[in-house]
């Protein structure tokens, strides 16, 4: 059987929020069950659940 969804998309350019990337965007979309996202940034791709996107927060954000 083939499901059809209406995906959760959302998209920005980069331009206002890091001088090293003009010209490039960034695209998330959530997955059907909600538990976690596909990222496109300049045409890498990246797949997290919401916990691991916490895990990084906590990294990028940690003082020692």
């Amino acid at each position: 059987m083939i499901e059809i969804y209406q995906a959760k998309a959302r998209t920005v350019q980069l331009d206002d929020y890091c001088h090293l990337s003009q010209d490039k965007y960034m695209n998330l979309v959530e997955w059907q069950n909600g538990e976690g996202f596909d990222l496109e940034l300049d045409g890498h791709h990246l797949a997290l659940t919401w916990g691991q996107l916490e895990a990084l927060q906590v990294l990028a954000h940690y003082k020692g």
